[in-house]
């Protein structure tokens, strides 16, 4: 607290070191709180909820940890020092780490290259984080001005961290502090951690005013001196260093024009754009009040990217990277500019420059209305290749003050060019307000030098009876029309025929603009202005069409292929380098040629018309209709030779052509001799959906188009298969109606031979399967009487239900039919001790639950349409897709099918015992052996037409025909097996009757020998009584 009580430097630590020792506290958990300072290394997050956020001091009384739930009581009170990291700049820190001095005397004199003067306490802060991630940080600090430290005149206050690579304070990256008279204190905020206090300075006039300016070495400098020195400098250099320093001093001191009268020192935009891009040093980021200017490369390590920079008016700049991106996008920026990931690709240098207030760039464009709005934003980059790759760059900008308009205006998100002279808005968005951040947002899809511009607002020309010409001109579309058609029926000037073509392709977006039918031109017509351009240099691309006339080889391994067009952007030109990011965009229309294709071309020539209401109805002898932009394309050759042409088409339907009903597609050309649309040489249109779009080819070129025309539904029929399959299901149903009825029958008339419900149980197998053949019938009836189409592919709702239900039937039966078997061959091989009922209702209920559960999982599969579980067979059926068949259908089937397959060998084995030990036949037995027979054959029969039976949707016409007769036979044969089980059941209770009967018949015999008898005993002992009484009288 006094170095004057050691006289031996040796022991006096640095301010390094004590930034060094603060950081290298580890893995504890340490507060050491004393009247000379506070220390605290925490962990971040203390549980509960609790979060460390810094820490406070008060003199005389000692430090106190700051977290989530005393930091506004801390806040206001009498504090001598604080600092608070905000939550959100701890993600992903693990320790916080801070000391606190109350009386910085290591501190005081540490710098003397300057004239500030400590303030007040020392804060040392650091965090240890578990990535390396870097977070965006936010730390706000509060100082008193020490009794001891208080200046002694008039001062202004800095808010400072200390450099340990200058040793200098410095105030980059913090904000000027704000006197809190109720507390007595200074309070700022800093955007980085380090070693902090509160400076003071003799207040002095400031230099930075309308003609001096500060520099780096503190001197106050004319700007006119500062302005001619630096482009003197600036015109003479090629040191990436230089460069960039007296850039930053040239825009700082031209920050008011006014400040000087000669003109031979101020840059031009074309300069300024050419030294940004000169710097070649990724090292460079200069950042001031006016201004920030980077070099980066984008790579930084550590998954970490350069995407661009940012500036806030009165804080400074910032780099925008991979990890601070979203922070930065979120906050009340004035300007930035973020290069997509995926547009760095090859780029070893990005160079940015924002300049705050770009008066430079006030009134370079005179030939329009346009006025600048925001801050400008100058983009560059060096490539390690020559490749050009698809740009894409957001920019975003606040309106300035000083820029306002004071009337009703349109903005405009534009870029200067420099060989026109006139900022353009080609390639780049119409800017969207952010009401949220006060500002406007856009995309650009190449580099220059950016900004927001304002015109006033003006009642858009561009309707259905006046446009815009190229000079401004507001004109009848009319007018333009007659004037263009003039023109190109008059002239074979290529550079005539492609603007008068372009601005009559604008003029007729609506016809009914005009009623002279003399000024239209014909597809012909069309074809023909196309044709004849030779110019291989000319592109005109606006919000109607684009047209290209190229030649293919551009040099520099760059072909042209053709063209693309997206509504409401416009149109682009496709090369072999940009092909796949086209082919990959939301693009309305484009046509590509192959590169074999272009041998001996000299030029290719396109049109693209966004709107072609020349078009619409150019073919009456037909129901075709247009469903897209039209291409035109044309190629000029060197030879007559005539390689093979392969043209690849890209068709968006445009939502004022699309159908109101089904639709079929076609890929069509014009046929200029039978004024037909025709589809010869094309191949059929394939849907994408990606991109919303159709995709087809061509061997030939000329003017085509999508066409639509209604869909004719398929035609309905029932092949004998069908018929038979009907047939004979609805039969076997009728079998079932009839046992029913027989049995009931018996019931009520003969009920001495009416058998017990229980001894039906096995055609519980039975009626199951007559349900599922019912609910079969409902679907194959309900598919094949809907109206369907050939691309009809989703089943409907009534037909999932009732294909889920099928399949729940199907599922069932052959539980039933295990379980009923199963139980009966226990019956078989027991006769002694017969299983109970029981048995057999428990698994009857287990087989209700397994199919539910297999039924409930192809519902929910089939919930989400990208499975693709089922499909609609046209007037067939709904089932399940080929690969989904294998698990819900194969599987089961053949497990069912194996487990009867071990029933019926366990069977034939006891069969083959009972043979080979038993005395003699019974009758009883024999008629339990048919039962189980019976029932392993009816699911035998079963499992193997159901086995074959979905396949007969996705297999060959001749392998499905004997499919499907063989699923009719086999289905067929469970009416005979329902009416041979029930034969059985009922000859089996007969047979029971006849022994009975039988039994009783035998019993009754004996009974009456045994009374003949007892009679005729009693009778013989009465004689013998009497023989006895006379021989005694």
């Amino acid at each position: 607290m006094n170095l004057n009580a050691t006289l031996n430097s040796t022991y006096k630590l640095t301010e390094n070191e004590i930034d060094t020792y603060v950081s290298n506290i580890r893995n504890v958990n340490l507060t050491i709180n004393t009247n000379d300072s506070i220390i605290i290394a925490q962990p971040v997050n203390q549980g509960g909820n609790v979060t460390i956020l810094g820490a406070s001091f008060t003199r005389g009384i000692g430090g106190q940890i700051v977290n989530g739930a005393n930091t506004n009581d801390i806040i206001n009170s009498n504090l001598s020092a604080a600092a608070i990291i905000s939550n959100q700049s701890l993600t992903g820190a693990t320790s916080l780490n801070m000391l606190i001095i109350d009386k910085p005397t290591i501190y005081k004199n540490i710098e003397n290259s300057t004239d500030k003067t400590l303030a007040s306490s020392v804060i040392v802060t650091t965090v240890q984080t578990n990535d390396s991630v870097l977070t965006q940080t936010n730390i706000s600090l509060y100082f008193r001005v020490l009794n001891e430290y208080r200046p002694n005149r008039v001062a202004q206050y800095f808010c400072s961290f200390y450099n340990t690579i200058t040793l200098k304070w410095n105030e980059s990256g913090c904000t000027r502090p704000q006197y809190n008279p109720t507390f007595d204190r200074y309070e700022c905020t800093c955007n980085h951690l380090s070693t902090f206090a509160l400076l003071w300075a003799p207040y002095a006039i400031p230099c930075g005013n309308a003609t001096h300016m500060s520099v780096s070495n503190g001197s106050c400098i004319s700007r006119t001196e500062v302005q001619i020195e630096t482009v003197n400098t600036l015109r003479n250099t090629t040191n990436s260093s230089v460069i960039a320093e007296n850039l930053s001093l040239y825009i700082s001191s031209v920050t008011n024009l006014n400040a000087t009268s000669n003109s031979s020192y101020i840059l031009t935009v074309d300069e300024i754009d050419t030294f940004v891009s000169r710097i070649n040093d990724t090292s460079v980021t200069i950042n001031t009040n006016d201004l920030i200017l980077v070099a980066k490369q984008p790579n930084q390590g550590d998954n970490i990217t350069v995407l661009g920079v940012s500036f806030t008016r009165g804080t400074g700049g910032e780099v925008v990277y991979t990890v601070n991106k979203d922070f930065v996008i979120n906050s009340p920026l004035s300007t930035a500019a973020i290069i997509s990931n995926q547009s760095l690709t090859g780029i070893t240098s990005l160079n940015m420059l924002i300049i705050d207030k770009p008066t430079t760039y006030e009134d370079i464009d005179i030939s329009t209305n346009k006025k600048l709005a925001s801050s400008v934003i100058v983009v560059g980059a060096q490539r390690n290749d020559s490749r050009l790759l698809p740009m894409y760059i957001s920019l975003y900008f606040q309106v300035l003050n000083e820029y306002k308009p004071d009337v009703s205006a349109d903005y405009l998100c534009s870029f200067y060019n420099t060989i026109t002279l006139k900022w353009n808005e080609f390639g780049c968005t119409k800017p969207q307000y952010n009401p949220t951040f006060d500002r406007y947002e856009c995309t650009c899809n190449h580099l220059s030098t950016f900004a927001l511009l304002w015109a006033p607002y003006v009642i858009p020309c561009g309707n259905a009876t006046h446009m815009s010409v190229s000079n401004g001109s507001c004109i009848s579309r009319t007018e333009v029309q007659i004037e263009t058609v003039n023109t190109l029926r008059n002239t074979t000037n290529s550079s005539v025929i492609a603007e008068n073509l372009s601005l009559y392709i604008s003029s007729v977006m609506n016809l009914n603009a005009t009623s002279n039918s003399s000024y239209i031109l014909t597809v012909d017509e069309i074809d023909t202005f196309v044709s004849r351009i030779n110019d291989t240099n000319i592109t005109i691309n606006n919000n109607d069409s684009i047209l290209v006339a190229k030649q293919p080889n551009q040099g520099d391994n760059i072909i042209v292929l053709g063209a693309s067009f997206t509504r409401g952007i416009g149109g682009e030109v496709v090369h072999n380098e940009n092909k796949d990011e086209v082919i990959n965009s939301n693009l309305s229309t484009a046509a590509i040629i192959s590169q074999q294709s272009l041998t001996g071309v000299i030029s290719l020539n396109m049109l693209i018309i966004d709107k072609p209401t020349t078009y619409e109805n150019i073919d009456i002898s037909t129901n075709k209709k247009l469903a897209s932009s039209v291409i035109i394309v044309a190629v000029q050759r060197n030879d007559s030779r005539l390689p093979p042409t392969n043209i690849s088409l890209y068709f968006r339907v445009l939502n004022e052509y699309k159908p109101n009903t089904r639709a079929d597609y076609f890929c069509s050309f014009y046929d200029t001799t039978t004024s037909k649309w025709n589809e010869s040489g094309c191949t059929r249109p394939e849907y994408k959906p990606t991109f919303d779009r159709y995709e087809c080819s061509c061997n030939h070129t000329t003017s085509f188009a999508l066409i639509w025309l209604p869909k004719v539904p398929l035609t309905r029929h029932l092949n004998a298969q069908d018929i038979a399959l009907l047939i004979v299901l609805s039969i076997v149903i009728l079998c079932f109606i009839a046992i029913i009825i027989h049995g009931l029958t018996i019931r009520i008339c003969i009920s001495s031979v009416s058998t017990q419900a229980r001894h039906l149980l096995p055609l519980i197998s039975c009626a199951v399967t007559i349900i599922l053949f019912i609910f079969y019938i409902a679907l194959s009836m309900t598919v094949y009487t809907k109206t369907a189409y050939d691309d009809e592919k989703q089943c409907f709702t009534s037909s999932s239900v009732l294909m889920f239900f099928v399949y729940f039937f199907l599922i069932f039966m052959f539980c039933v039919k295990t379980s009923v078997g199963y139980f009966n061959y226990l019956r078989f091989v027991h006769l002694s001790s017969q299983p109970s009922y029981r048995q057999l209702y428990i698994m009857l209920v287990i087989s209700f639950f397994i199919s539910i559960t297999w039924m409930a999982f192809a519902a929910g599969f089939n919930s989400n349409l990208s499975f693709h579980i089922t499909q609609l067979y046209p007037h067939k059926i709904c089932w399940f897709t080929r690969p989904a068949i294998y698990y819900f259908m194969t599987i089961p089937v053949c497990l069912f099918l194996l487990i009867n397959i071990i029933i019926f060998i366990f069977v034939a084995y006891h069969i083959l015992n009972h043979v080979q030990n038993a005395a003699s036949s019974d009758q009883s037995y024999t008629r339990m052996k048919q039962c189980v027979i019976v029932l392993l054959l009816s699911c035998a029969t079963q499992g193997i037409g159901w086995l074959l039976g979905p396949f007969l949707t996705s297999v060959g016409e001749e392998a499905g025909n004997v499919l499907g007769w063989f699923f009719i036979i086999f289905n067929g044969l469970e009416g005979l097996w329902c009416i041979v089980l029930y034969i059985i059941i009922l000859s089996k209770h007969i047979d029971e009757r006849k022994r009975v009967i039988t039994a009783k018949e035998v019993k009754k015999p004996t009974e009456s020998i045994y009374h003949k008898y007892e009679d005729y005993y009693e009778k013989n002992n009465e004689k013998e009584d009497d023989s006895m009484t006379k021989e005694t009288i």
